[in-house]
């Protein structure tokens, strides 16, 4: 850990700031910033949240986040801070964030191509297509970029294939 103070101006004089090194991941802290700090450590509110120094709540007010319409926890895979937004927390709503992901896109990308990007139930070419998983995405994690585990739907197929089958 380390502590610096500078000297800030602020109208006609100067204020200290500090500043502190997280004792978790080492970012630098300033203290208007939040974080948490007991017998000498600092940690930064993402630190602090992992160690369970912080409660979700806490965590989301840190973030700026309404604790009312967003849900926080730790991934257990990847140990990465998840946020989700309304309803109970759920461990399958950590799949958004890998749905935003390079590896995911490439994935997408891939199963378009292979099928001309045309959906592959009722034939439509281009529009607004969806790379959709044969094996449920939230189940069969290691075939989630799995080429022959994709097909291209295009809209409304993928509407009805969820509606018809529940997921």
């Amino acid at each position: 850990m380390y502590s610096r103070t500078i000297n800030i101006k602020n109208g006609d004089r100067f204020v200290k700031y500090d500043y502190y090194e997280c004792d978790g991941c080492g970012i630098e802290i300033g203290c208007s910033d939040y974080y948490y700090e007991k017998d000498d450590l600092h940690y930064c509110n993402n630190c602090a949240f992992k160690k369970e120094l912080f409660d979700e709540n806490t965590y989301l007010n840190s973030i700026g986040m309404d604790n009312e319409l967003f849900n926080a926890g730790i991934n257990p895979n990847d140990n990465k801070i998840t946020i989700i937004s309304g309803g109970k927390f759920k461990w399958e709503m950590k799949n958004k964030n890998f749905r935003n992901s390079k590896e995911y896109m490439n994935w997408r990308n891939k199963v378009f191509k292979r099928d001309n990007y045309t959906c592959q139930e009722c034939g439509k070419i281009g529009g607004e297509l969806n790379a959709h998983h044969i094996n449920k995405f939230s189940d069969y994690l290691k075939l989630r970029t799995k080429i022959n585990n994709g097909k291209t739907l295009c809209k409304e197929c993928h509407l009805k294939y969820h509606k018809k089958f529940g997921f």
